[in-house]
C-alpha cells in the first residue's frame, strides 16, 4: 500500500489530478452542505440539468 501511494507522488500529471480530485470533494462537500442547510436542492438540480445539455 505504501508503495501506491509514493507512486502517486512520482509523476506529475498523478500529482496533479489527485491533488485537482481532492480539491474538487471538498468544494462540492461544502457546496452541497449549503444547498441542502438552505433547502435549494430542486433548483441546483435544475441548474445541473441545464448545463449538462439534458
Amino acid at each position: 500500500m505504501i508503495e501506491f501511494v509514493e507512486a502517486l507522488g512520482e509523476h506529475a500529471f498523478l500529482r496533479g489530478a489527485l491533488l485537482a480530485g481532492l480539491l474538487a470533494s471538498v468544494a462540492c462537500g461544502v457546496v452541497g452542505s449549503y444547498v441542502v442547510a438552505r433547502r435549494i436542492s430542486y433548483i441546483a438540480g435544475g441548474i445541473a440539468h441545464c448545463v449538462l445539455g439534458g
